[in-house]
């Protein structure tokens, strides 16, 4: 099974709740370490909504602990994306989003310097790299000075897969943070949702 490519992490990623999960260590010990603020939140939230969340001995429901980890592990996702991904996977949402982006963008300096990356990089094939070598040496003897937008689309489309396929172990960290964070996150509702059910059917019948 393959890692989860960037760009598919990428729409969870980028959006904005992600990139504020990355604040819940700070949160979290005001949530689960400050007593006071917890026995205030419950008298202003909890209670206006019927919800025992604080128990009589003052320790605090399992609930608050699945979102606080939920959002914490989250976040841990949401920090390796950040500093994983690279920039071009995170402002273009596909390749033939790069490759509009960058015809219009792109100098030949530019593609000298995709041609020499595609031919470093681990994750070409011998023919990407193959065809990036005759890119760039047709491009720099004078040969071929301006390039045809098939040779253009070749090179951006590479560099944006390789991007895309970078660190397997990252993705899949990112992938597995971001799935235990969610699960965690739905628990408290998916018990909130049962208990409602079970109020009402034993209303009904």
């Amino acid at each position: 099974m393959m890692a989860p490519k960037w760009s598919a992490l990428r729409p969870i990623g980028s959006s904005p709740p992600a990139k504020l999960s990355t604040v819940m260590p700070f949160l979290g010990y005001l949530i689960i370490f400050q007593q006071d603020i917890v026995h205030a939140a419950s008298k202003v939230y909890f209670s206006y909504h019927q919800l025992d969340r604080i128990t009589p001995s003052g320790q605090i429901d399992t609930n608050l602990y699945f979102i606080y980890f939920g959002l914490f592990i989250f976040g841990v996702g949401s920090f390796i994306f950040f500093i994983a991904c690279d920039p071009i996977i995170k402002r273009h949402v596909d390749s033939e989003a790069f490759c509009s982006y960058s015809a219009a963008a792109s100098v030949t300096s530019d593609i000298i310097a995709y041609c020499d990356y595609i031919q470093s990089a681990k994750g070409s094939s011998d023919t990407e790299r193959t065809q990036a070598t005759l890119i760039a040496s047709s491009t720099l003897s004078g040969v071929q000075p301006t390039l045809t937008q098939e040779s253009k689309f070749f090179v951006y489309k590479t560099v944006y897969r390789i991007k895309d396929e970078n660190f397997t172990a990252l993705r899949w960290a990112t992938f597995l943070a971001f799935g235990c964070g969610l699960a965690l996150l739905a628990i408290p509702s998916v018990v909130v949702f049962l208990k409602v059910c079970r109020v009402f059917f034993s209303q009904l019948f």
